[in-house]
């Protein structure tokens, strides 16, 4: 049987490793970000990740998912599972307060990434993108756009995921380019060589 230990105490020595630097303590919503409070919560996200995501990992192997009659059907305990995890506040680790988060450091969701990619890197797919659409439109969206959103997907009733146009196999950055010109109604015209779409799911 697969197992897996997540390592906290080599993760909570590169957290104080990394909180006893100037710059990090002069972030003034992290001064409440103690060492004590890093270790709880690495525990509990230990205990998840060993108990209910790592053994989806031989479930999703033997159980992938299907596309049934227009449905998609996920691997069994996986819907489950999902659940819980947002019910428990994962997903907003380290989002935004203003949206529902709960600020964490960058640092410490990072640890759980880890965690998560180490026990079923198919389950935490499902999450992921999301964040990445989080932070695209947190960082790059209008007002209007993130209060409706953002809470959502914080909270997990909404989700993001990211559809990849190439007209080539494989990735040259360099060699690809992506026009976005914005139409007299406000939406806009996306043409190029490589194209991203974001979708969100209720």
């Amino acid at each position: 049987m697969t197992t897996y230990t997540a390592p906290v105490k080599d993760m909570m020595f590169l957290f104080e490793k990394l909180r006893n630097n100037k710059n990090y303590n002069e972030i003034e919503k992290y001064k409440e970000v103690t060492p004590e409070l890093v270790k709880d919560i690495l525990e509990e996200a230990a205990k998840i990740n060993q108990n209910l995501i790592l053994p989806l990992a031989k479930v999703g192997d033997e159980n992938p998912t299907i596309l049934e009659n227009g449905i998609v059907r996920t691997p069994p305990g996986y819907k489950e599972a999902y659940k819980k995890f947002i019910e428990d506040g994962w997903q907003s680790l380290s989002c935004d307060p203003k949206y529902g988060g709960q600020g964490m450091p960058k640092t410490v969701s990072a640890f759980f990434d880890e965690m998560l990619s180490s026990s079923s890197l198919a389950f935490k797919l499902y999450t992921e993108l999301s964040i990445g659409a989080y932070n695209c439109i947190h960082h790059h969206a209008s007002e209007s756009i993130k209060n409706k959103f953002l809470p959502k997907m914080v909270e997990g009733k909404w989700s993001g995921t990211m559809c990849l146009t190439e007209p080539v196999c494989g990735t040259d950055l360099g060699l690809l380019k992506t026009k976005a010109a914005e139409q007299s109604d406000g939406t806009f015209k996306i043409s190029g060589q490589k194209n991203i779409y974001y979708f969100w799911r209720s």
